[in-house]
């Protein structure tokens, strides 16, 4: 009998050892298959992103997710596509998912993090990057760090971020210029001062930073210490032009300052960009009638310089005082056939293009602005001017939109911000121009955009509000004359 039952159960065990064996190869084959499938599923999902059809890249990792719950990948390159799908909610959701699921990963935690800069939630990500910034050891993610920081109206953590960067990688001009702004923001004009001081005692046979600390006096009206700065600086370093040149402000009177640059100008040992930076001081608190007597020194740059793009814009910013406008066009014109890296002329060359009606040379003029410096807002915003004044108001939206999106919250940006209320207001939607604008001012407060805002008001027969807006107007130092006779009629 028990022979029988060892026949029997060895005859019975290659059978039972064949089918697990089986039953494994099969598992093992459905395993490959299912991960050769989710290889595939990644290449297809990021051949759809790269040919922009998103909505099929999501349906691929959409799919490769719920074969595996757990596959970070999938949700960090989710986010990505329908970060391009503008939805931003739905993008935060998986890329919080991804670093989650995989929370060494730098990439992962540096995509959340911009999602957050990208909805206007800097707190979360300056966090991210505080904490990427200590792991890591890499000097971006601390600037990082101090610009989400200051955006989240958290100065103190801004700084923070800086001194950190400092103590790791040594002290930084730059970064200290930005910790500078830091303290001004905040109006703590004393540890400003106490941060310039630090570099003089740390350089003292280095002008440059008294130099900056004069210049500093300066800036913020403490004209007395600043003249006394600079002479310091003239005592101990007696060819310093910086000093020279700005001592040129603090003359009694145009008249007299007119005198000293003159005496500057045709200097043969002071170089060109001091002499343009001393007309500039003077010509910075000058009337137009100021200007008429700053008018033959400018003429005179250009003789001694005439093939230098600084004396030919200098020459328009005089004409431009003057109110001679089509001779201020001329020497922005002349500044840049001669050199186009100064953006700072293309701006004011367009402002007088438009404040001089030159609708057709405007056009010419801000799309060729756009080819240079695509990253700036005014060419933008001069297009669309030139497209609303063309009837074009779709096209004027559009380039506004992009000035709004490059400029954030510059003046320029504002403008734009005004011009698509107007757009609106044509459009006979006058309410949401009004709650597009009270949106856009509760966070600026500036007063061509408060006077805009009253206009809005005044159109749809809110006539006290209207006034009460002008008064905000001319408080943050709106044209008093101009915004009076409004309320006059109200």
């Amino acid at each position: 009998m028990d022979q029988i039952l060892v026949m029997r159960v060895s005859s019975v065990l290659p059978v039972f050892l064949l089918f697990v064996i089986l039953s494994s190869a099969v598992m093992a084959q459905r395993t490959s298959e299912e991960a050769v499938g989710q290889e595939g599923l990644f290449i297809i999902a990021n051949q759809y992103k790269l040919l922009g059809k998103y909505d099929k890249a999501v349906d691929a990792y959409q799919r490769i997710i719920k074969s595996d719950p757990l596959n970070a990948a999938a949700y960090h390159d989710l986010a990505r596509v329908y970060l391009s799908l503008s939805k931003l909610e739905d993008a935060l959701g998986v890329a919080k998912k991804a670093v989650n699921y995989a929370p060494d990963n730098t990439w992962y935690q540096m995509t959340l993090a911009s999602l957050y800069e990208e909805d206007q939630d800097f707190t979360p990500a300056a966090e991210i990057y505080q904490n990427l910034a200590v792991k890591k050891d890499n000097p971006d993610l601390y600037m990082r760090w101090a610009i989400s920081a200051e955006k989240s109206g958290n100065p103190a953590n801004a700084i923070s971020a800086y001194r950190a960067a400092d103590q790791r990688w040594g002290r930084s001009e730059a970064r200290s210029d930005a910790i500078i702004d830091l303290y001004l923001d905040q109006q703590d004009t004393k540890k400003a001062i106490r941060e310039i001081q630090g570099w003089i005692e740390r350089s003292p046979n280095e002008p440059r930073y008294q130099v900056k600390l004069a210049d500093f006096y300066a800036f913020i009206g403490e004209e007395r210490k600043a003249r006394k700065a600079y002479e310091g600086v003239l005592k101990e370093f007696p060819n310093n032009q910086d000093a020279r040149v700005a001592l040129q402000s603090y003359a009694s009177s145009i008249g007299s300052a007119k005198s000293n640059i003159n005496a500057l100008i045709n200097d043969g040992s002071v170089g060109i960009a001091a002499k343009v930076q001393a007309l500039s001081n003077v010509m910075s608190r000058s009337t137009e009638a100021d200007a008429e007597k700053l008018f033959s020194l400018g003429t005179s740059l250009i003789q001694q310089y005439p093939q230098d793009f600084r004396t030919q814009a200098i020459y328009g910013d005089i004409n431009f005082l003057i109110g001679d406008l089509a001779e201020a066009i001329n020497g922005y014109q002349a500044s840049l056939d001669l050199e186009k890296s100064n953006y700072a002329v293309w701006e004011q060359y367009m402002r007088c293009l438009w404040l001089n009606e030159s609708m057709d040379q405007l056009a010419d003029v801000s799309a060729e602005a756009l080819d240079y410096y695509p990253n700036q807002a005014g060419p933008y915003y001069y297009q669309a001017l030139v497209s609303y004044g063309a009837g074009d108001a779709n096209e004027a939206q559009e380039y506004a939109e992009e000035a709004i999106v490059i400029g954030v919250d510059s003046p320029m940006s504002e403008q734009a911000h005004i011009l698509k209320g107007r757009i609106m207001a044509d459009a006979g939607n006058i309410p949401g121009a009004i709650e597009y604008i009270e949106e856009i001012q509760s966070g600026i407060l500036r007063p061509p955009g408060l006077e805009f805002l009253g206009d809005l008001y005044l159109m749809d027969g809110q006539g006290s509000k209207a006034k009460s807006t002008y008064q905000q107007a001319i408080k943050k130092g709106g044209d008093p004359e101009r915004i009076k006779a409004k309320i006059a009629e109200i």
